[in-house]
């Protein structure tokens, strides 16, 4: 991982996984999607993109999310994983980001296949 400043961020293509950086803590480990331009009259650089939590479930707007959480609570029914994007406005200028790595998704990734597999 590598620590990188908003700006640098913003130019991070779709697809980066990352974890919000503070020092000594990491945030929830998500996935970028696509920077918000304002457009090339507009003052501002980018301020928003759009982002995918990883520790989330398949769900399309709040109601449906409210519900499915609802019924894992009250009734036997199994939550599925699913990482829908959001829109993220509300980052602030001096935020920093731990940026994965190729080898770094890899690395989880076999982990993660290690541990369904009961290892």
């Amino acid at each position: 991982m590598r620590i990188v400043n908003r700006d640098e961020f913003m130019r991070l293509p779709p697809g980066t996984v990352y974890a919000e950086f503070e020092p000594y803590v990491l945030g929830e480990v998500c996935v970028k999607g696509e920077t918000l331009d304002h457009g090339p009259d507009h003052p501002y650089p980018p301020a928003d993109f759009w982002r995918g939590d990883l520790a989330s479930l398949d769900w399309n707007d709040s109601d449906h999310l409210t519900k499915l959480m609802d019924e894992a609570r009250t009734q036997d029914v199994r939550l599925v994983f699913g990482c829908p994007q959001t829109r993220e406005g509300y980052v602030e200028d001096g935020q920093l980001y731990a940026v994965w790595s190729r080898d770094d998704v890899r690395r989880c990734a076999e982990y993660l296949m290690k541990l369904a597999d009961g290892q």
